[in-house]
């Protein structure tokens, strides 16, 4: 069975390298990228093509929501796990409504991002507890 090939999208260095070893831990998953921009996110994505981006909401050069509407246009089956430290329920529902399939708050432990994995690998959409309530 080939490995599940994932993309990283966060700009804090600490945090994408975190995520990264969290990541690689998990059987049949694959870094195969871990950039900081939604401009180098957009690139790694169209050329590695990957199964999955774990994005965050907030980049240096723009919303991570950004890159999510640009590849889905190019890479339909492509999923998204979104990460944020924001709360808000508008930003629940827009990335709801931009068929993110995962999302995740950054204070969430990484159980949880484990959790969103396995759901949203399986094609089910997964909204943490925090984030869950807005879609109610």
């Amino acid at each position: 069975m080939n490995p599940v090939r994932i993309i990283i999208v966060e700009d804090h260095t600490m945090i994408r390298q975190l995520l990264s070893d969290a990541v690689r831990t998990e059987p049949n998953l694959q870094i195969v990228a871990a950039v900081g921009t939604v401009a180098s996110g957009i690139t790694a994505c169209l050329e590695l093509k990957p199964d999955l981006a774990i994005v965050d909401w907030m980049l240096p050069d723009g919303s991570g929501l950004l890159l999510v509407n640009q590849i889905q246009q190019h890479l339909k089956a492509m999923r998204f796990i979104m990460l944020t430290s924001n709360d808000e329920e508008s930003l629940v529902q827009e990335a709801n409504a931009a068929g993110v399939q995962g999302f995740v708050l950054k204070s969430a432990s990484l159980e949880t991002l484990r959790e969103a994995l396995t759901n949203v690998l399986a094609g089910r959409k997964y909204y943490c507890p925090e984030s869950s309530k807005y879609l109610l």
